[in-house]
């Protein structure tokens, strides 16, 4: 079970019972990876990983930037292991 049965089995672990859009969250062994999953109204399964985690934080935290006005620059570290579309993401979406 933990955080690579979620993401390999895009599944609950055995026992876990899911509630419509209840956020759950899974850590692996020595708890340095999460992951947060939910079942839709459609019995959907979603997982949103280190990768989307981090660019869905960077974005929101670079809308509280702009709204304040600051000059403030934000940076993303991403490790040689992230997924490429997310590093696609950030550069060419999240930045522009």
């Amino acid at each position: 079970c933990g955080a690579d049965y979620v993401k390999v089995q895009q599944c609950a672990p055995d026992g876990v019972p899911l509630i419509v859009n209840a956020c759950c969250v899974t850590v692996d062994g020595d708890a340095d990876r999460l992951l947060y999953f939910y079942t839709d109204e459609s019995n959907v399964f979603h997982l949103l990983d280190g990768d989307r985690i981090a660019t869905l934080v960077a974005g929101y935290l670079m809308d509280l930037v702009k709204e304040s006005k600051l000059k403030i620059n934000l940076g993303l570290v991403q490790t040689a292991y992230a997924n490429g579309s997310s590093t696609d993401y950030i550069a060419n979406t999240l930045v522009s």
